[in-house]
């Protein structure tokens, strides 16, 4: 889609994208770490990479909060990403192969 940055997230283990991954009611929402500084409700384009395997997955949301990294507690900066329910069926295809399932 025209307009929208690029979020890449990557994932050397399928297990992480399980713990960035969360829902909020009906929404689905993925932490990204990023040092980028977009702006809330921006409209963006997530690449979710998984190297080991050699696969990716893209993903369209907007941004619904950001976080500054810290040193104590030591954590990292990012964005958490909110997808529409017109992802759900890519999103099920990420969490599947996250978890192991051929997809």
């Amino acid at each position: 889609m025209l307009g929208r940055k690029t979020l890449t997230a990557r994932f050397p283990r399928r297990e992480a994208l399980l713990d960035s991954f969360t829902r909020k009611g009906l929404r689905a929402v993925i932490f990204v770490e990023t040092a980028r500084r977009l702006e809330l409700a921006e409209q963006v384009t997530v690449v979710v990479e998984f190297p080991a395997e050699r696969r990716a997955f893209r993903v369209y949301g907007k941004v619904i909060s950001r976080r500054r990294g810290s040193q104590d507690p030591p954590l990292a900066p990012g964005l958490e990403v909110e997808f529409p329910s017109d992802e759900n069926r890519t999103l099920q295809l990420i969490l599947d192969h996250a978890a192991g399932k051929v997809v």
